[in-house]
């Protein structure tokens, strides 16, 4: 005959004890876990936060570099260093109310402002060229100047803020458009 064994106070306490000590270690195990976790987050959140509200970057004039070939253009200063690719310009421009063609063949052209600032720069598409700035401190690249059939060549800057670029029809006529970087045309305008 099967006979239940006999519990005890003193096996009663043991096992209660052995329970609390594994849940103790259980609930360290968790809080260790979870202030980890917030750790991490708060870490995160806070490299988040500082990049949104981080000063834009100001480089000294005298240390700016650039260097372009057909497909990357490299922008570096100081700590300051920001390739762009030919893929980071768009490959659908909305050049009129009715019309956007892609612009993302080659570079052909880059100028650095006199102010090291912003870059002018001329990229050629399949059957058309775009001009472009792109200011370095807020890696903000814009369309400024199109030619459908024919070129856009950087003519260089007149001053900190006007760049020159020289337009070419496919009739052929050859005209020169002065771009004001702090008011750029905006679509369809170029």
């Amino acid at each position: 005959m099967y006979k239940t064994p006999r519990l005890s106070f003193k096996y009663f306490l043991s096992y209660t004890r052995s329970m609390r000590n594994r849940n103790k270690d259980i609930g360290i195990l968790i809080a260790v876990g979870v202030g980890v976790v917030a750790v991490a987050a708060i870490w995160i959140g806070y490299g988040y936060l500082q990049s949104l509200v981080a000063p834009k970057l100001e480089l000294p004039v005298e240390s700016v570099v650039v260097f372009h070939d057909a497909n990357y253009i490299e922008v570096s200063g100081g700590e300051y260093s920001r390739i762009l690719s030919i893929n980071d310009f768009p490959d659908d421009v909305q050049v009129s109310t009715e019309a956007s063609f892609g612009s993302s063949d080659v570079i052909r052209e880059v100028e650095i402002s006199p102010s090291n600032e912003w870059l002018a720069i001329s990229i050629g598409g399949a059957a058309h060229d775009f001009g472009w700035i792109y200011r370095i401190s807020s890696e903000e690249l814009l369309p400024v100047a199109f030619s459908y059939g024919g070129g856009v060549a950087v003519m260089g800057w007149q001053t900190d803020t006007k760049v020159v670029f020289e337009i070419t029809t496919p009739e052929p006529a050859t005209y020169e458009k002065v771009i004001d970087v702090t008011d750029p045309p905006v679509y369809p305008g170029i």
